[in-house]
């Protein structure tokens, strides 16, 4: 990778920042790919971007605990959270999977026919944390007889070989290795006390692990696991 290439990104959002008080980054490289002086520009522009009272929300990242390994089906490194997304001065954003499908209680918080504006749900939905791999405890569950996430990635490899269509889709986050965590993020309830700048912040509806289906092959892995 162009080690140039975050700055220059990071740069040509500056460029074009909004003038409305806000602006949004969907950028991802994680920390262990990006040099010092990368990272110290991006939180640098960041810092501008929040003293000048604009509101930036960067994608915290969509593929599962390493933000670099967009697209790849295994993931071999270690946690790595989103260079882009851990500065103080940024919302980071998420992805979670509402657990209806996989808890079988659609019919609870949906109702069967859209409303005139498009609408079917009856309210709030419970959700988990969005993650399309094999080893999502509560997928694997359901669809593998109860199996645990490791049981379900090996049931996989079983079935569908080395070359089979894996993914490390699901939302991104974990501790920074480099920005320490902020006061104000201290005093979140519940946070991590680790010392450093954990995201996500925020998540939205990212997908559905029981409804991703990259392929028909997969989808018929999927669905044989559970019938076995």
């Amino acid at each position: 990778m162009d080690s140039n290439e975050p700055r220059n990104r990071s740069a040509n959002w500056s460029q074009s920042k909004s003038s409305v008080g806000r602006g949004a980054s969907a950028n991802g490289f994680d920390e262990a790919e990006v040099d010092s002086a990368s990272k110290t520009a991006i939180d640098a522009m960041w810092q501008q971007a929040a003293a000048e009272g604009i509101s930036v929300f960067v994608s915290a990242g969509d593929s599962g605990v390493n933000a670099g390994y967009n697209g790849s089906p295994y993931i071999m490194t270690p946690i790595s959270p989103n260079a882009v997304a851990t500065s103080p001065y940024v919302t980071a954003v998420g992805g979670t999977d509402t657990a209806d499908v996989l808890d079988g209680t659609t019919s609870t918080y949906f109702n069967a026919t859209a409303n005139r504006w498009g609408g079917s749900v009856k309210g709030y939905v419970p959700q988990i944390p969005w993650n399309e791999s094999c080893g999502n405890d509560v997928a694997a569950a359901d669809l593998d007889s109860g199996a645990t996430g490791l049981k379900f990635c090996q049931d996989q490899y079983a079935a569908m070989g080395r070359f089979g269509n894996f993914t490390a889709e699901g939302s991104s986050g974990g501790p920074s290795a480099i920005d320490a965590k902020p006061s104000w993020q201290s005093l979140v309830y519940g946070a991590a006390n680790d010392g450093m700048r954990d995201i996500p912040d925020v998540a939205l509806f990212g997908g559905s692990s029981r409804q991703h289906c990259f392929s028909q092959a997969r989808c018929f892995h999927l669905h044989r696991l559970k019938a076995r």
